[in-house]
């Protein structure tokens, strides 16, 4: 059980720097799909000029809001799917979505 859970910590671990490092390339303006309650958002470097958070749960935007207060590049959260992203074609400079990392 204890190397299931070593290799299981480093996968994880392994995906955080991975996320470290896309978030913190990211440029312009900036989809996050799936952005959950916000907890990656201090990840996002200074190249991003506006960030787009979506998520279909309300409860975990409005998490994510609270995150959003000391932030100083602006932040727009959207209810919705990936399915039906709600904004316009090419919109977007960096498009994330880390459950398909």
């Amino acid at each position: 059980m204890r190397n299931g859970f070593c290799r299981r910590s480093s996968i994880f671990r392994c995906a955080t720097s991975g996320f470290v490092l896309i978030a913190s390339a990211a440029e312009g303006r900036v989809l996050d799909v799936g952005i959950g309650s916000g907890l990656n958002l201090p990840f996002y470097g200074g190249q991003a000029r506006e960030i787009f958070g979506l998520d279909p749960s309300p409860r975990l935007l409005a998490r994510a809001q609270r995150q959003t207060q000391h932030m100083e590049i602006p932040f727009h959260l959207l209810e919705g799917s990936a399915e039906c992203i709600p904004l316009a074609d090419r919109s977007m400079d960096t498009i994330h979505d880390m459950d398909r990392l």
